[in-house]
């Protein structure tokens, strides 16, 4: 086989394969854009909740501030609090076990 019939693992007589996988990479980051502030708009509305709501699912009106002060624009917030989150659980855990 002579280099100029070798291609890149794409066939030209697939091209409605190839469109499809070029169009699916260039959708990737945009849905984790999407993704991203959808959960932003979610993390934004825990603002409404009580200090003691907050306290139920583990988290203090800090940790709001902070996680959007520690993500960016783009950013996630939400990992930031499901985070911190399950570490004060484990801490109170460790504490009351002791």
């Amino acid at each position: 086989m002579r280099m100029i019939d070798q291609t890149a693992g794409y066939s030209s007589r697939q091209p409605g394969i190839v469109l499809v996988r070029l169009v699916t990479a260039g959708l990737k980051p945009l849905a984790a854009l999407w993704k991203a502030l959808g959960n932003r708009r979610v993390v934004n509305g825990l603002h409404d909740l009580t200090d003691s709501q907050l306290a139920d699912i583990g988290l203090r009106r800090s940790d709001l501030y902070d996680a959007f002060g520690t993500s960016s624009f783009f950013q996630d917030p939400s990992s930031h609090l499901s985070l911190t989150a399950r570490t004060r659980h484990s801490d109170h855990d460790m504490i009351t076990k002791l």
